[in-house]
């Protein structure tokens, strides 16, 4: 488990590569605790982890309901952690979903969030890495 140290290291590198919102990691920590909200960001990364997995190889004709379900949870989480560029474009995709109004834009806003999953989790790797953020397991 991240320590609240870790987490608000991580948070504060985040910040400077992935245009992350601070003001959000704030109100969370005024809703929460550190301890939480360190537990929270922790399975976040997890959990965008195995969205990233999944969403990779899908496409919208034939998986729409799936990536429905990955993109309204991240949308959420996104914001609440402070992600907002991708609670965005998670909501929009959720919302071209469900009025089933599919065109070469909503491919296109896929492959973004495809990316911005992928740039985060990169950042988080890189930061880790370079910080020895997450303990050996």
């Amino acid at each position: 488990m991240l320590t609240t140290e870790q987490s608000n290291l991580l948070i504060e590198k985040l910040q400077e590569q992935v245009g992350f919102s601070h003001q959000n990691w704030q109100l969370l920590l005024e809703d929460t605790n550190s301890e939480v909200a360190a537990s929270m960001l922790e399975k976040y990364i997890e959990s965008l982890s195995q969205a990233n997995h999944q969403i990779q190889n899908m496409n919208l004709k034939d998986d729409s309901e799936f990536i429905l379900r990955i993109v309204h949870k991240l949308s959420s989480t996104s914001e609440l952690i402070g992600f907002l560029s991708l609670a965005k474009k998670c909501r929009n995709l959720q919302k071209i979903i469900k009025e089933n109004s599919f065109d070469q834009n909503t491919e296109n806003l896929l492959a973004d969030i495809k990316i911005e999953i992928t740039s985060i989790l990169t950042s988080v790797k890189h930061l880790t890495a370079q910080s020895q953020i997450f303990p050996e397991k």
